[in-house]
């Protein structure tokens, strides 16, 4: 699993057309389970979904763009999941090269209380310090708490990361993709106005 930083350089290497019809092929499959208001939560590789990012950005319509960020955040929820309950040292190597503290030592769980404090959207007593155990300095968490902790990290890196994204540059990187963007832009645009 790669952490979001390196989002923006797969997107800029499109030598391989491969990772491109993926990203097409995604959100067009996003935006027909839009349609039917089903969830569409396919794992994309990094170069394709770096790819989709920015072929978001380029369609520029805000609920597919929060669409798109919730299916990747839940794709990405269950990727951490499955990491911590197979591959611990995988885990812990997402993290510390996302530059996040986490230890675990027999099975549990310990970050720095102050990583709670970057999360400002979780709710819930779960999440507030004060109800946490500590040990040592650090906070214990189970499985579900760091996931979601995780999840919620991931969405505000990939907000800053869609943000960043110059549109203009955007659509000179996809002018040879531009008619079909169009008609995902279109199809999006008509389908998003039925559901109002």
């Amino acid at each position: 699993m790669s952490s979001p930083e390196n989002i923006n350089t797969a997107a800029n290497s499109l030598s391989d057309r491969k990772p491109m019809l993926l990203a097409l092929e995604y959100i067009k499959n996003i935006v027909k389970k839009y349609a039917d208001k089903n969830r569409y939560n396919q794992v994309l590789d990094l170069k394709s979904f770096g790819i989709a990012l920015w072929m978001i950005k380029l369609i520029n319509q805000r609920n597919l763009t929060s669409r798109f960020i919730i299916e990747q955040r839940d794709v990405f929820e269950n990727e951490i999941l499955r990491l911590i309950k197979n591959d611990i040292e995988s885990f812990i190597d997402y993290c510390h090269r996302a530059k996040i503290n986490v230890f675990v030592s027999n099975n549990i769980i310990k970050i720095p209380f102050n990583f709670l404090s970057h999360i400002i959207k979780i709710s819930g007593f779960k999440y507030r310090l004060i109800y946490q155990k500590m040990e040592n300095g650090l906070i214990i968490v189970d499985e579900g708490q760091i996931a979601h902790l995780l999840r919620e990290n991931f969405v505000e890196k990939i907000n800053i990361i869609y943000n960043s994204i110059n549109i203009d540059q955007a659509a000179q990187i996809f002018k040879s993709y531009q008619s079909e963007i169009n008609l995902i832009r279109d199809e999006f645009i008509k389908i998003n106005a039925k559901t109002k």
